[in-house]
């Protein structure tokens, strides 16, 4: 006789599988530490890349203005500006990235946590056919 509680409870966790499945995964199989940091590492070279091609650009359509004071600047001085502004970007990107990617993992593991939950009921049931298949 088919049991409808199990039918129900299966068709409830294989719907909550097929839409979370990569989370509980990612969840099962990382840490939030290395999550994260995987994440920060990827932008860090994004933003690397973006801010060196954003300073050629800018050198490009400044070129006339760069060449006119090449030699009133102070090539030191100069590059010291061009390293601040590329930490204070690249500091508040990855911060940014940091609060994004602990949000997105504290979500995925709260979706890990539901589908456990989900399962306590199958599995207590399936541990009571069990009890009574071996009663009998």
């Amino acid at each position: 006789m088919i049991n409808q509680k199990k039918v129900r409870d299966m068709t409830r966790l294989a719907i909550f599988e097929k839409h979370h499945r990569k989370e509980i995964d990612t969840v099962k199989t990382t840490y939030r530490s290395d999550y994260v940091s995987s994440y920060l590492m990827k932008n860090w070279f994004r933003i690397t890349l973006a801010f060196g091609i954003g300073l050629v650009l800018w050198a490009l359509y400044r070129l006339d203005e760069i060449a006119d004071s090449l030699n009133r600047m102070d090539p030191v001085q100069f590059g010291l500006q061009i390293l601040t502004v590329y930490l204070i970007v690249a500091v508040s990107y990855l911060a940014v990235t940091w609060g994004i990617y602990t949000i997105r993992y504290r979500q995925m593991k709260k979706a890990r946590d539901e589908y456990q939950q989900l399962m306590e009921p199958l599995i207590k049931e399936y541990q009571k056919t069990e009890q009574r298949r071996t009663r009998e």
